[in-house]
C-alpha cells in the first residue's frame, strides 16, 4: 500500500496517435520517470477521460507518491504529438502543478483498496508511504499510531457533508448561441449543480455530463466542477432524465405549437417513464417548459393544458414548487408563469427549498433563470427525524374561545380586486392564525437529541 496522488491533463491531444488515449499516458509517464510500472496505471482503474468542448480532453492519472512528487514539478508533459498541461487535482478542484509544503494534509481523502472511499478531497490517499519516499513534516500528517506495525490500521471516520443542498438552476436557453455562453457564466459565478435547459443551441458535453431529449429540446447538464455523480439516465419524446445520487431528475419541454393531443401524448410518455424509473426510495424532481397557464403555479390565466399537468402531477404525487407570480416568461407584450418545478419526496419531508426567480440575473433569453436547491438524503433524514414542526396543542381546544374570538374580530377585511393570489393566501393565513392563538395553547417544537461525538462518529 502507497501513497497516491491525482494529476489532470490538459489539451488537445492524442488525435493523431493510433494508440489509445490511456495505454499512451502510461507510457509516457512510465518512460519518463522510470518508477511507474503499466500495470500499476491500467485504463479500467487509474485513468479516465473525459471529453471537452472543441476537441480538448481531460485524462486523470492516479499514480504513486514517489513519481508524483517528481511530476508535480512539471507543468507541461509530452503526451502523444502535443504537449498537455499537468495539474494537480485536488477533489472537484484542479490547481496549478507544484511541490507542496506538507503532502496529505488533515482534510486529506482516504482511499481504501477497490476504490472505497471516506469523505474530504485530496491530492491523494493515505496508505502505507512507500520506501524511500521523504515527507516534510511541517504540519502532523493524519497517520494512525500502528502505521509502521504489521497490523492493519482501522478505518478513518468519515467526514460530515459540508453542503447538504445542492444547487439546481432552469432555464429556456430559446435556440439562442448567445444566451448558452452566459449560461456557463452563470453557472460559474452561482457554483450550480445540476442544470436543467430547454430549447439549447447545441450539446455543451458527452453523456452522463449531458444527457438530452430524443428530440433535442431539453437537456441535464452537469458541469465539470460538479460534485454530482450520474448514476443513470435516459431520454424520450421531450424529456430526459438522470439519476443524480439518489435523485432521480427531469427535464421536460413542449412547445406551445403542438396540439392539446400532442401535449397527452407528450404527458403520457413522460408518465411512463417516471413510472418505470422511480423505484421506491428515490426523490423525484421534474422541471421545464410546459407552456401549460394555471394559478396553480402562479400563472394568471389558465388554458386547457392546465388540467392534462396537474392531473398528471395528482397521479404522480408530485408538489408544485413554483413560489410567487413572478413571471418566468417576458416578452415585449406579453409575460406569463409556464415554466414549472415539481418535486416528490420519498419520505414526505421537504426536499425543495428556496425556489426563485433570478430576475437582475440577465440570461440573454426570454426566460428567466429560476435556481432552487435540492436537499441531499444525509441532512433530509436527519431533519425529518429529529425535528417536529411546532403548531398548537388540538386537544386543548377551546371551542368557547374560538366562537368568542370569531364574534368579536368578524370576516376578515376585503382585499382590493387586484390583489394577487399571494396576498390573498397571506391574509387567510394571518386570520386562521389569530383564531387559534385565541382558542389553543402552542405548542413547542421538540427537537431530537442532539450528535455527540463518541457515538456519532
Amino acid at each position: 500500500m502507497r501513497y497516491t496522488m491525482k494529476f489532470r491533463f490538459y489539451g488537445k491531444i492524442m488525435h493523431k496517435c493510433s494508440l489509445r488515449l490511456e495505454i499512451r499516458i502510461t507510457q509516457v509517464l512510465s518512460a519518463t520517470h522510470r518508477l511507474l510500472i503499466i500495470d500499476e496505471l491500467t485504463p479500467t482503474n487509474m485513468v479516465k477521460i473525459r471529453e471537452g468542448a472543441n476537441g480538448v480532453r481531460t485524462a486523470i492519472v492516479r499514480v504513486p507518491l514517489a513519481p508524483g512528487l517528481k511530476l508535480a514539478r512539471l507543468k507541461k508533459l509530452r503526451v502523444g504529438w502535443a504537449n498537455a498541461a499537468l495539474r494537480i487535482s485536488r477533489g472537484n478542484k484542479a490547481v496549478p502543478s507544484a511541490l507542496p509544503r506538507t503532502i496529505l494534509p488533515a482534510s486529506a481523502k482516504v482511499r481504501r483498496p477497490g476504490g472505497a472511499s471516506d469523505g474530504g478531497s485530496s491530492v491523494g490517499s493515505l496508505h502505507t508511504p512507500t520506501p524511500g519516499c521523504k515527507i516534510r513534516r511541517d504540519r502532523p500528517r493524519p497517520v494512525h499510531p500502528s502505521a509502521g506495525r504489521t497490523t492493519t490500521a482501522p478505518a478513518m471516520p468519515a467526514v460530515a457533508d459540508s453542503t447538504p443542498w445542492f444547487k439546481v438552476l432552469q432555464v429556456n436557453l430559446n435556440h439562442c448561441w448567445a444566451a448558452q455562453q452566459l449560461l456557463l457564466q452563470t453557472v460559474a459565478e452561482l457554483s450550480v449543480d445540476v442544470i436543467i435547459v430547454c430549447d439549447y443551441y447545441r450539446p455543451l458535453e458527452h453523456p452522463p455530463q449531458w444527457v438530452d431529449s430524443t428530440d433535442g429540446k431539453c437537456a441535464i447538464y452537469i458541469p465539470n466542477r460538479s460534485a454530482a455523480i450520474v448514476s443513470d439516465h435516459g431520454c424520450g419524446q421531450g424529456f430526459a432524465w438522470a439519476k443524480v445520487g439518489d435523485k432521480l431528475v427531469y427535464s421536460c419541454n413542449c412547445t406551445p405549437n403542438c396540439t392539446i393531443d400532442e401535449f397527452d401524448n407528450f404527458l403520457s410518455g413522460l408518465e411512463e417513464s417516471i413510472a418505470q424509473q422511480a423505484v421506491a426510495g428515490i426523490d423525484l424532481v421534474v422541471a421545464g417548459d410546459f407552456n401549460a397557464h394555471s394559478a396553480k403555479w402562479g400563472s394568471s390565466s389558465e388554458d386547457a393544458r392546465d388540467s392534462l399537468l396537474f392531473g398528471l402531477a395528482s397521479a404522480l404525487n408530485l408538489t408544485v414548487c413554483n413560489e410567487g407570480s413572478i413571471p418566468t416568461y417576458r416578452q415585449a407584450n406579453a409575460a406569463s408563469v409556464i415554466d414549472v418545478t415539481f418535486a416528490r419526496s420519498s419520505d414526505n419531508r421537504p426536499l425543495v427549498r428556496s425556489w426563485a426567480v433570478l430576475e437582475q440575473q440577465y440570461s440573454g433569453s426570454d426566460h428567466e433563470y429560476i435556481a432552487y436547491t435540492v436537499l441531499k438524503s444525509e441532512q433530509a433524514r436527519y431533519l425529518t427525524e429529529t425535528t417536529r414542526p411546532g403548531g398548537w396543542s388540538v386537544k386543548k381546544l377551546s371551542t368557547p374561545g374560538i366562537e368568542e374570538h370569531w364574534d368579536r374580530v368578524g370576516k376578515p377585511p376585503a382585499l382590493p380586486p387586484h390583489a394577487s393570489t399571494e396576498e390573498h393566501a397571506e391574509r387567510l393565513q394571518s386570520y386562521l392564525t389569530q383564531a387559534c392563538n385565541a382558542a389553543m395553547p402552542v405548542r413547542s417544537a421538540i427537537r431530537g437529541k442532539k450528535a455527540v461525538h463518541w457515538w456519532s462518529d
